[in-house]
């Protein structure tokens, strides 16, 4: 483990969007490529993040940002924003053009020509779309959402026995839903502190809040959610959690 060049990347409990796409394919986020910059009779290289040229990244990132969109992966989503005056040549399609006070307020693509009255009274340009690079993923939802879709080896299961894990192949046998889901529930809450929960409605709450983990006929029964909750449940006796969860 010490070895691993990329292990210091397990410190953090959030990775952004981009980082964790390179991670998912095997690059380091810390590898930079030499550019060449020309403009203005500078010659002198600088040095750019590679994302593209990880094989693999741009169909990771594309999966990545489909599920924060479609609202299977938590994020946290920065948008860039800068005060600025605006022009009428400025191109606008990129930004949204709103109030300071209502800075937090969601963006529409008619947010420009419905905040066209606030120019006048100063405005804030914000981003149509997401900085991948600072918007950010809990590593535990990256985790649950990436073994949902089947992947249990790389970066983020470095101990993983993916050859061991028949039981969660769906098209097997002897699938079973009830089990993939209570060994997917306590691999994504293993490393977690049960900070004002106890065992029980840390499981409840991680099932109801991820309903695409569970991949049973229909959606989960709530006889089956109790069995599911029962059986990872690691403090059967109840009572307030411990310090050390």
């Amino acid at each position: 483990m010490q070895n691993d060049k990329l292990h210091i990347w397990r410190l953090s409990n959030d990775v952004s969007v981009v980082n964790a796409a390179i991670l998912i394919v095997g690059g380091d986020p810390s590898t930079k490529d030499q550019i060449e910059n020309y403009s203005y009779n500078d010659y002198s290289p600088f040095f750019e993040k590679r994302t593209e040229g990880h094989e693999g990244f741009e169909a990771a990132f594309s999966a990545l940002r489909a599920a924060i969109q479609n609202g299977q992966l938590n994020a946290k989503l920065h948008y860039p924003a800068k005060k600025e005056t605006y022009h009428a040549g400025d191109d606008t399609y990129d930004y949204c053009l709103v109030s300071s006070k209502s800075i937090a307020a969601k963006f529409s693509d008619d947010s420009v020509s419905e905040h066209m009255e606030l120019l006048a009274s100063g405005s804030v340009s914000v981003g149509r779309k997401p900085n991948w690079s600072e918007s950010l993923i809990a590593v535990s939802d990256l985790k649950a959402w990436l073994f949902s879709r089947g992947f249990t080896s790389g970066f983020f299961f470095p101990t993983e026995q993916p050859e061991n894990d028949s039981f969660l192949n769906q098209e097997h046998d002897h699938f079973s839903a009830e089990l993939a889901l209570a060994v997917l529930v306590w691999k994504s809450l293993a490393s977690n502190q049960m900070t004002g929960h106890s065992p029980k409605s840390a499981i409840e709450n991680w099932i109801n809040d991820h309903p695409e983990a569970w991949h049973g006929q229909g959606s989960i029964s709530i006889n089956a959610k109790e069995r599911v909750v029962t059986l990872v449940n690691w403090r059967k006796t109840g009572g307030a959690p411990t310090t050390n969860g």
